[in-house]
């Protein structure tokens, strides 16, 4: 049976989607305090599975976010390389992959 964690804000919207593998260390936390009770070896492991999910979490985000970053810049500089060569519609072929011809577009596969 999946158990849905959502936090929701003030207006009624998910404001916070936790992780499937943060949701079943939470829920492993759970039902380990239900049976055996709060203890020190089984507070410390959680936080030390948040802090990991935290840090993992972030590491992967910041990674992504200068991914697609770098992938907007190049797509950018293809559309404007583009622009200059033949007007919007060689600027949109660019952006593409398209290789320009004078004002012709032909596949990069024709190479």
């Amino acid at each position: 049976m999946p158990v849905s964690l959502k936090a929701k804000s003030l207006h009624g919207s998910p404001a916070l989607t936790l992780h499937p593998v943060w949701q079943a260390d939470l829920l492993n936390f759970r039902s380990a305090v239900r049976i055996n009770g709060l203890s020190f070896r089984l507070f410390a492991s959680f936080v030390n599975s948040f802090l990991s999910f935290a840090y993992w979490s972030a590491t992967l985000g910041l990674a992504e976010w200068s991914m697609d970053t770098r992938a907007r810049a190049v797509k950018r500089t293809l559309w404007l390389s583009g622009l200059i060569k033949g007007g919007s519609t060689a600027a949109e072929a660019e952006m593409a992959g398209l290789r320009i011809t004078g004002l012709s577009t032909e596949a990069a596969e024709e190479q």
